[in-house]
């Protein structure tokens, strides 16, 4: 569970800071973390479900106007795909553990998810449109709902190395 989610920070950063040069670092991460889960299958399907709801609400949210990327595009760039992919890594594991119950999910979806968005403007990989007020509210509702339904897609039994 801890290497789950020190693995996953490293992830964060390396996209954060060097964006798309850092993704095959991360195909390496999630090839290794598939290798070591008991249920491949299942744990592939989670993570390709997770990146795609992920592309379908951030390109949302950047057609609203919600936030924006350095270079405009129709989808969200390749490195946040590439980790929502690597959080989804982290559901059946690190994440999991936290977000026990519902009431967890939704509190840690609506302040501490958050977080990573604004830490994600403080270094530039992403810029916000509007106030920090109402886009760290609305990322905060998104996320509320969002980490207790990502979560219930995961699979009951223990996964692997975490």
């Amino acid at each position: 569970m801890i290497l789950n989610a020190l693995l996953f920070n490293v992830c964060w950063f390396g996209l954060i800071f060097w964006g798309n040069y850092f993704i095959p670092v991360v195909f390496i991460w999630l090839v290794w973390h598939l290798k070591n889960c008991p249920n491949t299958k299942q744990e592939f399907q989670l993570i390709f479900q997770v990146a795609a709801i992920g592309l379908i609400i951030d390109s949302s949210l950047m057609h609203v106007g919600i936030f924006s990327f350095e270079q405009e595009s129709l989808i969200i760039p390749a490195w946040l795909l590439v980790l929502w992919a690597a959080f989804a890594a982290t559901l059946n594991h690190s994440i999991k553990l936290i977000c026990r119950n519902v009431t967890v999910s939704r509190c840690i979806g609506a302040f501490v998810v958050p977080m990573s968005y604004l830490a994600g403007e403080r270094l530039e990989a992403v810029y916000f449109q509007f106030s920090y007020l109402a886009t760290v509210a609305t990322i905060s509702i998104v996320w509320m709902l969002l980490l207790p339904y990502l979560i219930s897609l995961t699979v009951e039994k223990k996964q692997g190395y975490a």
